[in-house]
């Protein structure tokens, strides 16, 4: 069974090389990416599984990668890792497309936790 792979969107240098080596715990190959710029890059080279998503970056909104993304890669699962709240808890039903949203900080079972249900999930659209 080949392994899933995970890419880290966060320009936290620090916490992508902790979820990165979280990953490798798992059994599951991750790249990390600090910005939308560079995230783009590894996503054209072949998208991952799942993509864990901060919504700050510093060259690009998160919500605007997520819409963009779910469309260019419709298979794809992400994840929001983000300090914000989720949009919806003001009553909103905007989730930016994310199939789940974790306020920072989280803990990491949680995190491991949320990862393999999406990464156990079929591609979206199947």
């Amino acid at each position: 069974m080949p392994q899933s792979t995970v890419l880290f969107v966060d320009d936290d240098v620090e916490l992508t090389a902790m979820l990165t080596a979280l990953a490798a715990r798992q059994g599951w190959q991750a790249s990390a990416a600090a910005t939308g710029r560079a995230a783009d890059a590894v996503l054209a080279a072949g998208p991952p599984r799942l993509v864990v998503l901060d919504m700050q970056l510093p060259d690009a909104r998160g919500a605007d990668l997520c819409q963009r993304w779910r469309r260019q890669y419709p298979g794809l699962h992400i994840l929001v890792l983000s300090a914000s709240e989720p949009p919806w808890r003001d009553g909103s039903h905007d989730h930016a497309g994310a199939d789940a949203w974790l306020t920072k900080p989280v803990a990491r079972g949680l995190l491991v936790a949320q990862c393999q249900r999406l990464l156990a999930c079929a591609p979206r659209g199947n």
